[in-house]
This record gives C-alpha cells, structure tokens and sequence, in this order.
C-alpha cells in the first residue's frame, strides 16, 4: 500500500502538488494537522513546516517535487510527464520553476485560500512574477494544450505544481480570465470529498 503523509497548517488548507497527484492515481493520502498562529510574515518557517513524504513499502521520498517523480516512475501509464521528449523537458523545467521559483509572489501573496485580499501584495517584484506565470501559461497551453484541459493537454505534475499558485491568485484578487473560469468550473463541481466539505 502507498501512503502520502503530508502535515498540513490550518486554517490555510495547504494540499502539497503530491496530495494532487495521488488524488488524480487514486492512492490513498493521510494527513495530519500542524496548527501555526496566523501570520504573513512567518513565510520560512511555513516553508519549513509544511512537509510531505511518500511511504511504498520500506521506500521513503520527501519533497514534492521529488514524490512527483517518484509517482511518475512507479505509475509510469499514467503520464503524469508528457511523452514526447520535448513537451515533457518543458514541463520538468516549468514544475522546477513553480517549485522553487516566485520568491516575491510568496513573500508578499503568502498560502492562505480561505482568506481574501484583493489588491494586497503587489510591489513591483510580485508583479514581475504574476507577469511570468501567466506568460508561462500562456506559452504551455498555446504549444502544447491541444490535446486538453491542461498546460500540456492532459493532467499531470505540471498542473499539480501551479495549483498553488492559481490559489494564491484566487486570494489576492488577480484577476485572469482563465483563472475566474477555472474557479467557476471547480465551485461548480458536484463531487465532494466528505471529510473536507463536512464543515461547509
């Protein structure tokens, strides 16, 4: 059996791009709670904290992008990288960047979906960011989204890394077409997962 156990801050609900992608395989997650006093400005030690790691049997791997790639090789018929050679190289280089890359959008539009706050965050250096995500986007679904939904068609890690980011958009009121769509669609979904939605 494959387990995920990722530690998860409240009331933020942070779901790591793993949990997305072990959702989108059908494998089971678990999670935990780690509860931190609310804060902007606590960015480090969220980073730090928010942790996840894939469990397969005596195999342990921790970071998501790590555990992407991991669930790639072992659920290879699943392409959660493209195929071909050259989108799947786009897409490892676009996952990279949205894993490790934006310090300004994350420093100034901190993880928080429940909240709102338009309009907050945006200095120049977030700007710039938001400019290069969308420009991202814009290029991945222009060369290679025919086939789909998604950045490179169909689902894959590509997506589960820009979830975040999207999210983060939703909560400081950048407003994208695309984006206002994508949020309309998923509130407009009738499938819920109990245990999340109970409270609703």
């Amino acid at each position: 059996m494959h387990s995920l156990c990722c530690r998860r801050i409240q009331p933020d609900r942070v779901f790591p791009p793993p949990t997305r992608s072990c959702n989108f395989l059908h494998r089971p997650v678990r999670q935990g709670t780690a509860r931190l006093p609310h804060s902007r400005h606590r960015q480090q030690e969220l980073l730090v904290l928010v942790a996840a790691a894939l469990h397969d049997g005596d195999i342990r791997v921790w970071d998501s992008l790590a555990i992407c790639e991991y669930l790639h090789e072992r659920f290879h018929e699943h392409y959660l990288w493209p195929a071909d050679a050259a989108p799947r190289a786009e897409a490892r280089s676009v996952s990279a960047e949205m894993h490790a890359g934006f310090g300004a959008l994350r420093e100034h539009m901190s993880m928080n979906i429940r909240a709102r706050y338009p309009g907050q965050g945006r200095t120049p250096e977030c700007l710039a960011d938001i400019e290069r995500i969308v420009a991202i986007w814009t290029d991945c679904r222009m060369r290679f989204g025919d086939s789909g939904d998604f950045l490179f068609g169909r689902f894959g890690i590509a997506d589960a890394m820009v979830a975040p980011l999207v999210l983060r958009f939703q909560t400081y009121g950048v407003a994208l077409p695309a984006l206002q769509a994508w949020v309309a669609d998923a509130e407009a979904e009738a499938e819920r997962i109990e245990k999340f939605d109970r409270n609703e």
